[in-house]
């Protein structure tokens, strides 16, 4: 992977307590200019932030003043100690998804939040941009939050909902 400007990303594990640490990417605007969006990205069941890079560059490439948070899911994959996944995919079903999803949205909520204070941007200048498993818990994020950001982008997201916008500019779904 070639980065650019290495003062721009951090790499970081996140001490969870009573449980693993979480490896957060971070891609930043330069220095000299503050983040006026936040983009968070989460990645498909099975793989780990590293697939969201690529990515969170070409996002990077068109809103340059936005800062990128590519956090890896909560649960292992698997004996893979490098998939992942947001919540547990196994004897998953129809009668048990969404509650397993509602179960992690208060993490979810609390990583966005950390970020957007950790940059100083807004909710509405906020974005979640999710893939598969990813998608969907944006998506649901985007619907439970009170106060939800700007828009959710995703795709391949296994959900029934029609809430989605597309990645033109950031804006209100």
């Amino acid at each position: 992977m070639r980065i650019c400007c290495p003062d721009q990303f951090t790499e970081r594990l996140l001490r969870r307590e009573n449980g693993p640490m979480q490896q957060v990417y971070r891609f930043g605007p330069t220095p000299e200019q503050p983040a006026r969006h936040l983009f968070v990205f989460l990645h498909a069941s099975g793989t780990d932030a590293r697939s969201m890079i690529p990515a969170a560059f070409k996002y990077q490439g068109r809103f340059p003043s936005a800062a990128l948070v590519v956090p890896s899911g909560f649960f292992l994959y698997g004996q893979a100690p490098e998939a992942k996944q947001w919540f547990s995919t196994k004897n998953l079903s129809p009668e048990n998804r969404m509650a397993r999803v509602k179960a992690i949205l208060p993490r979810i909520e609390q990583l966005v939040r950390r970020e957007q204070t950790n940059y100083g941007v807004a909710r509405e200048h906020t974005v979640l941009i999710g893939y598969s498993q990813g998608g969907t818990v944006a998506l649901e994020a985007i619907k439970a939050c009170a106060c939800p950001p700007a828009s959710t982008w995703f795709t391949a997201a296994t959900t029934r909902s029609s809430r989605a916008c597309t990645p033109s500019a950031p804006r209100a779904c």
